[in-house]
């Protein structure tokens, strides 16, 4: 006579259970530019809101693994001077699994023409957190790409250039790191749009030091209160090895863990970074 053995029925609906909750919607492929065809390269990817994202490698290659409980959320992909796309999670894998090649379309934008005069005066202001301390020490609060720190800037008078940044840089492990500059509009609570027209990359090879980085070349002209991050792109680091000087006086840090997710602001230290201003004169 054969002799069974019976499995628990509550196993099996553990055992369902942990798979379902488990299932995981891999999402892998490349970005291009729709009309060159190149790839793009550092592209923000991420499921709106949520603590789930990445950025595109130098070559356009991407690979998010999203939870089956995303699974009807919105994933969007942007990038400074092109359309955004949003697709729902479920969809985009599908959609990846037959074509994994997605195209960006470039934005198509309309100048606005600032008359300046030249004999029109300004000056030149330093706003923000000048610390070089070594004692208080902070950094990027995640190891996730697209994961960014950001610094209020109160615009005094206007119209104003964003002319430059300075950081301070306690301790850098690596030989090499790069991350992006970006600058956020305010609603007065947190960032909202990117304003620039272009990447602004910074290529770090100093492993201590003051870091001061000119923006001029690049004409940001603003006319309200802006948010300034510093974004992690490297995805071949971790982002423990670098570390920046902090304050306990001072304006605080906003920051979101990844790509698409959302601010929050962080109590307690501030980042020693500040901005230099170029403000019309009164």
């Amino acid at each position: 006579m054969k002799l069974y053995r019976k499995t628990p029925l509550f196993l099996f609906a553990f055992l369902l259970s942990f798979t379902v909750l488990n299932a995981q919607h891999i999402l892998q492929g490349r970005i291009i530019d729709a009309f060159t065809k190149e790839p793009l390269p550092f592209v923000n990817i991420g499921v709106l809101k949520k603590e789930l994202g990445t950025v595109s490698n130098e070559d356009g290659f991407f690979f998010l693994e999203v939870p089956d409980v995303f699974a009807k959320e919105t994933l969007r992909f942007s990038m400074i001077g092109f359309d955004e796309r949003d697709f729902q999670v479920a969809d985009l894998e599908a959609i990846l699994l037959s074509n994994n090649t997605l195209v960006l379309a470039e934005q198509t934008t309309f100048l606005e023409e600032v008359v300046l005069t030249a004999e029109k005066k300004w000056d030149t202001r330093v706003s923000g957190n000048s610390t070089t301390s070594k004692l208080l020490i902070t950094g990027f609060t995640s190891n996730q790409l697209g994961n960014e720190i950001a610094l209020f800037v109160k615009v005094k008078k206007t119209p104003a250039y964003i002319d430059g940044i300075q950081f301070s840089v306690v301790e850098n492990i690596y030989p090499e790191v790069r991350f992006r500059v970006n600058v956020y509009s305010s609603d007065y609570r947190f960032p909202d749009e990117n304003i620039l027209k272009e990447n602004i990359f910074v290529t770090l090879k100093q492993s201590e030091g003051l870091i001061s980085v000119d923006l001029k070349e690049y004409d940001i002209l603003v006319d309200d209160d802006v948010f300034i991050s510093l974004e992690w792109i490297d995805e071949d680091l971790g982002s423990e090895g670098l570390w920046f000087s902090a304050g306990v006086f001072g304006k605080s840090i906003y920051a979101r863990s990844t790509s698409q997710a959302e601010w929050k602001k962080q109590r307690g230290l501030s980042l020693g970074m500040s901005v230099t201003l170029r403000e019309a004169s009164k």
